[in-house]
């Protein structure tokens, strides 16, 4: 059987499985429909719902539309697969060529969430003892912390690392040998300035994707210079509706393993570039280049504003740059850099001509008058967008 064959089975039995697991999916079915499951089902039939009777872990994320947390829940056979798969995976991203992991120690700094409550168990699983921090701890007791334990691996999100590099008055005092991030978007040029910092190798920081519906996505392979996608994942690519460019796509999955979070054709709200099946280490697998932004109703016309764009092409002018975007009166874009080296008045124009004439989606905002100026400031610690105690600051900001 082809793959494409295999796929559409498996999603005739996630679609019974679903059909039997959550009675208003049932209700909505006819013949042989199988719709998109999207936040606005989510938030009428699921995340405000009433837990099952039964054994279940429940994790909450910010809110949705309503203003309701989400409530996100894994049976124990789930939360079992999921630390498995992830303990598989950070044993591979750690193995040396031998495929020996050769580290010890690590510390999770990673605030809360599904992510932060099981990486010390994750970790152990693979034979590393691990610290977690609070997330609510100031950055000068972070910082303490690091210098004290010297961990070998570092388990964090890139807004987090950004602000821990630059408060260090000498981030080599950390001891690290290998990053693993998740969480927020990360380009390559960001994490080659960030693995510099701390006289790494470029792959040395290793990204992965995932999120709380779903768990573990995808993990950026270094050999291949792209994401994969994990197994007993299904990807689509939807483009209908949505404003995206030629290579881009919103993301929708289908997990095979997940049983009491309904992920049948789930629209993740990421948009995802050069979704394709290649050969990865003798194996057909789904890949991306890139997850560019997210969609939804964050902000007035930010559909097309990649935050990935944007940082990578700030990082080709600044060598140890962090950036916050800010959207002012809802048309003006300022980019705030926050670098060690004084950015000159050329610099920073050369920053915005390069925005807005090498990123086509923005140029196209610019021509449309959906942006009317960009603007590229220096940022200084004052600003709230760098602000210590923020969870998730790589975002448009408003």
């Amino acid at each position: 059987m082809d793959s494409e064959n295999e796929n559409v089975l498996q999603l005739r039995l996630k679609r019974e499985q679903v059909r039997a697991q959550f009675a208003w999916y049932g209700e909505m079915l006819n013949d042989d429909q199988m719709p998109l499951i999207d936040d606005t089902l989510l938030a009428t039939h699921y995340y405000a719902a009433a837990d099952p009777p039964g054994t279940l872990n429940v994790y909450l994320t910010s809110g949705t539309s309503n203003g309701r947390r989400k409530r996100i829940r894994y049976s124990a056979a789930e939360e079992r697969f999921y630390l498995d798969e992830k303990a598989r995976l950070f044993a591979q991203l750690l193995a040396d060529e031998t495929g020996h992991v050769p580290y010890r120690t690590a510390v999770a700094d990673m605030g809360t969430g599904h992510a932060a409550a099981t990486a010390a168990d994750i970790f152990q699983q693979i034979g590393l003892t691990c610290h977690s921090l609070p997330f609510s701890l100031p950055i000068a007791e972070h910082l303490t912390v690091l210098e004290r334990e010297r961990p070998q691996v570092l388990y964090t999100m890139p807004s987090i690392l950004e602000r821990l590099l630059f408060a260090a008055p000498d981030p080599l005092q950390f001891g690290l040998r290998k990053v693993i991030l998740v969480g927020e978007v990360c380009t390559p040029a960001w994490r080659a300035q960030m693995a510099a910092r701390l006289q790494l190798a470029a792959g040395d920081i290793v990204d992965t994707y995932g999120s709380i519906e779903i768990g573990t996505i995808a993990y950026f392979c270094n050999k291949i210079g792209r994401y994969v996608l994990m197994d007993g994942l299904i990807a689509e690519r939807l483009r209908d509706g949505f404003d995206v460019a030629q290579d881009e796509s919103v993301l929708v999955l289908t997990a095979l393993y997940r049983t009491h979070f309904p992920v049948l054709r789930y629209v993740t709200n990421d948009v995802v570039r050069d979704l394709r099946m290649m050969e990865v280490e003798g194996r057909q697998r789904m890949t991306f280049a890139a997850v560019t932004r997210r969609i939804g109703d964050e902000f007035k016309h930010g559909e097309k504003i990649s935050l990935y764009d944007i940082e990578q092409t700030v990082c080709t002018h600044v060598a140890d740059a962090v950036i916050r975007v800010v959207l002012r009166e809802g048309r003006k874009m300022c980019v705030f850099v926050r670098s060690s080296e004084a950015l000159s008045e050329q610099t920073r124009a050369r920053i915005a001509d390069d925005l807005a004439h090498r990123i086509a989606e923005i140029g196209e905002m610019i021509s449309h008058g959906l942006l009317t100026a960009i603007v590229v400031e220096q940022a200084n610690e004052a600003d709230e967008w760098f602000a210590d105690g923020a969870r998730k600051l790589k975002k448009i900001w408003r």
